[in-house]
């Protein structure tokens, strides 16, 4: 791998003595100053300091100060470790880092070109608020989409071969379909109007998927302007920012994972011309005014105990720590993921009896309750379609007994054809036994000709 540029350290500041972390009278003497954890954007700090206020911020955002402003230091990507140290050396003496950081950033790039990837590497160092330091590695792969690249000057540096041409001319038809399906179904949400249009899941399917599309294309075009006005060629000492190209490359994978589950979902809308293909929307339409009820019922007491198991063991269990990791967790127990010995340790009171009730509430009682309810509708379904035969079934059980027939009859042309001089031959047999068998399944087929040279068979 070769490093992309010079590496960046990126420090992230926090201001002091804000409205929220205020020093009680009280102890006004003894503390006189409060730097409290970041919550947004606002809360970090800009302004110089230092001896004679010798470092200055720096707007890191892509987009002037968008993304904020930041306190950095570019090493060379070909300095001596000696250097290097000495830089370390002199930031250490000069305080660089003191109370009021929050976040230090290790930010560089690689490229490996025999997987013609790049690699974006954030190596970060959060200081809490309430004393100690986190640690946390980031590595994301991009990939350069030279099919893209024919559309910015770069592709001078990334030449595309014949497939990535064949991939870019493959992605513009896929956009101009996009465009024709978000024309129709613009054309029927104007037929139908808006109440009776969102009023049909399957409608609601679609328009997401296809605003889906038309953002991950977005995201495809603004891969194209990042890529325009990156510099792959930096010297030593310049940083090159690759972080925001990442990010984005992350982004639109995330965004197309997501839609691929809406994607195929929609092969169930197209199903629903047979009954046994179509039984799963089938139940889940049955099953769904149960359903409702039961899923405010079942938030309702999942609720009453995310927020118990926050209360009794989020300052001592980690993954009780909030509302939100109370929540996925008590999820995961239903899964059978859990530590109860953790649980009893932390509450040797509260952890058996809060563990046992919830294990019992919510998954002997409440999730039968689930699979009970999806297997009465499953069950009506069956009912409601086995009184009547699936065209879809029985046009293809047609289409098979066709096939068999003509087969059947190409087998009777062979043995009594109009050629009277026509011999059948023992190959001849062994093909008409090898077709009898598939038609008639695994039935025992018996050819009792006296054919020289084909053993005999008993009917």
């Amino acid at each position: 791998d070769k490093m992309i540029g010079a590496v960046r350290l990126e420090q992230k500041r926090v201001k002091k003595n804000t409205n929220y972390c205020q020093i009680p009278p009280v102890y006004e003497l003894l503390i006189d100053t409060c730097y409290p954890r970041i919550r947004t954007e606002f809360d970090v700090a800009s302004d110089p300091y230092g001896h004679e206020d010798q470092f200055t911020p720096t707007a890191t955002g892509f987009i002037s100060s968008f993304g904020g402003m930041r306190f950095v230091q570019d090493i060379d990507n070909e300095a001596t470790p000696e250097a290097v140290i000495d830089i370390l050396r002199g930031l250490r003496n000069s305080s660089w880092i003191d109370g009021q950081t929050r976040e230090v950033t290790v930010i560089f790039t690689v490229y490996n070109p025999a997987a013609d990837l790049f690699c974006n590497v954030l190596i970060e160092f959060q200081f809490l608020h309430t004393g100690g330091i986190q640690t946390r590695a980031t590595y994301r792969t991009i990939s350069m989409l030279r099919q893209w690249l024919l559309l910015t000057p770069s592709r001078t540096f990334f030449p595309a071969d014949l497939s990535h041409k064949f991939l870019f001319a493959v992605e513009l038809i896929f956009l101009v379909i996009v465009l024709g399906m978000v024309i129709a179904e613009t054309r029927q949400l104007i037929r139908l109007g808006w109440v009776p249009y969102i009023s049909s899941v399957w409608n609601m399917i679609d328009f997401l998927n296809l605003s889906l599309f038309i953002i991950f294309y977005f995201y495809r075009f603004f891969f194209v302007t990042l890529v325009s006005l990156l510099n792959f060629r930096p010297p030593p000492d310049t940083y090159s920012e690759f972080r925001y190209m990442s990010e984005l490359t992350y982004q639109s994978q995330n965004l197309t994972a997501f839609n691929c589950v809406l994607t195929y979902m929609k092969m169930f809308k197209y199903l629903q011309f047979s009954t046994r293909l179509s039984q799963l929307t089938h139940t889940l339409t049955e099953a769904s005014e149960d359903l409702v009820g039961f899923l405010f019922m079942f938030l309702l007491v999942f609720m009453a105990y995310a927020f118990s198991f926050h209360m009794a063991f989020g300052m001592d269990v980690e993954s009780f720590r909030d509302f939100t990791n109370s929540f996925f967790t008590l999820f995961l127990i239903i899964l059978g993921d859990f530590n109860f010995e953790e649980l009893r340790l932390a509450n040797d009171l509260l952890g058996p009896v809060l563990f046992i009730s919830y294990v019992v509430i919510v998954y002997l009682i409440l999730f039968n309750m689930f699979l009970s309810i999806i297997g009465e509708a499953y069950v009506r379904v069956k009912e409601k379609t086995s009184s009547f035969e699936d065209p879809f079934m029985r046009n293809i059980r047609a289409g098979l007994y066709a096939r068999k027939q003509r087969r059947l009859r190409r087998i009777e042309r062979e043995l009594y054809g109009d050629d009277e001089e026509h011999v059948v031959t023992a190959k001849d047999i062994r093909a008409i036994e090898a077709d009898l068998r598939e038609i008639l399944g695994d039935a025992e087929v018996c050819l009792c000709r006296g054919i020289e040279g084909v053993g005999s068979r008993q009917c």
